[in-house]
């Protein structure tokens, strides 16, 4: 814990342990999970031929099309998605407190806690959207050409590959119920929640939809990207085989792979670029600002979250939505914008045994 005065900083070494042996834990939390039934469908369709153009060349062409339809959860269950505007029941109060006690960096005016969460419905079933059009094509070449005299053979390929995310995005805020142990309410100065008595307002029931945007404030919430892209492979190879003698082969072949649209987690509620340094090494006075208890414009409007206590950090509220905790409060899951590269050379000696010295292994062995 720390001294009384809310600048002091906290045990560097040690502290956690004897937190620990005085009852006092860091983190906890109880979870209420809700059963759920999803469905999602995938379909596909493929066309391919072989074309012998002569006898030493073949063209192999195909095209494939396949559709991936969103998830939906059988009772509605589930997020589709989070609405950055929404004024929410902390919006005002949140903004009242505020403008009495507020930060150098953030005037009143622009200390907008707005935003929440958007469930599932009978006029909203998707979880999100996803392309329709995904046409993939296969194109395949043999040669063997006839100056090298049939030692030789060369093939090349391209295709297109889709990847699928089956049954995905099922994130059931307000029919899961988290209840996360608080700590302390006042950034260490005194404990809250204690081994004896974790959760001193007992443990939060799930209320499926009926808070609405409200729900899972002062907390962190996930959802998923409303607007997918089909993650996808774009393959090539070119490969040279040729014959040195009657029983070996030389091959030599190269392979790439890109893959497009891969997916990845995004926070939303990290801290805006003008508050932090571009020094480029480590600036002790904007981690100083940052770090900063100040006071909590959510103080007792949030009980039996990590948003509840007297005080808080600047950084918390420098937030776009200060009213989820923390860096990852308001999480995008599957931003489909990674993307990855792999290339490879591969060369390889194929010997095969003659039937003279299978013979004679044979006669060995006896």
């Amino acid at each position: 814990m720390r001294q009384t005065s809310n600048a002091s900083t906290a045990q560097p070494f040690g502290g956690s342990i004897a937190a620990f042996l005085l009852g006092l834990p860091t983190s906890g939390s109880y979870d209420i999970n809700a059963q759920r039934t999803n469905q999602s469908h995938y379909l596909a369709f493929f066309l391919q031929d072989d074309w012998r153009v002569r006898k030493n060349l073949t063209i192999n062409l195909g095209l494939r099309y396949e559709h991936e339809t969103p998830t939906q959860e059988r009772w509605n269950r589930s997020l589709r998605g989070f609405d950055p505007t929404a004024v929410n029941a902390m919006t005002q109060p949140a903004q009242a407190a505020y403008a009495k006690k507020s930060l150098t960096l953030l005037p009143a005016s622009q200390f907008n806690p707005v935003g929440g969460v958007l469930f599932a419905d009978d006029q909203h079933r998707n979880l999100y959207s996803t392309p329709g059009l995904n046409f993939s094509p296969r194109i395949g070449v043999r040669w063997s050409p006839d100056a090298l005299h049939g030692k030789t053979v060369f093939r090349t390929g391209f295709g297109i590959f889709y990847h699928s995310f089956g049954t995905t995005g099922v994130a059931q805020p307000g029919f899961s119920q988290t209840t996360t142990m608080v700590a302390t309410n006042d950034s260490y100065v005194s404990p809250y929640g204690t081994l004896s008595n974790p959760f001193p307002v007992g443990i939060r029931q799930p209320l499926g939809s009926t808070l609405g945007v409200n729900t899972y404030l002062g907390q962190s919430v996930g959802f998923e990207n409303p607007h997918l892209q089909q993650p996808y492979s774009v393959r090539w190879n070119f490969n040279i085989q040729h014959q040195l003698r009657k029983d070996l082969l030389l091959q030599v072949a190269y392979a790439g792979n890109h893959a497009v649209h891969l997916p990845n987690a995004f926070g939303l509620n990290a801290i805006p670029l003008q508050y932090l340094s571009r020094t480029g090494r480590q600036d002790q006075s904007v981690i100083g600002a940052l770090s900063a208890v100040v006071a909590n414009p959510f103080a007792g409007l949030l009980p039996n979250t990590s948003l509840t206590g007297t005080t808080t950090t600047a950084a918390i509220l420098l937030g776009p939505f200060p009213q989820f905790f923390g860096d990852s409060g308001v999480a995008m899951n599957d931003m489909t914008n990674g993307e990855s590269y792999y290339n490879s050379i591969q060369v390889g000696i194929q010997k095969r045994f003659s039937s003279r010295s299978a013979m004679s292994q044979s006669k060995d062995s006896r």
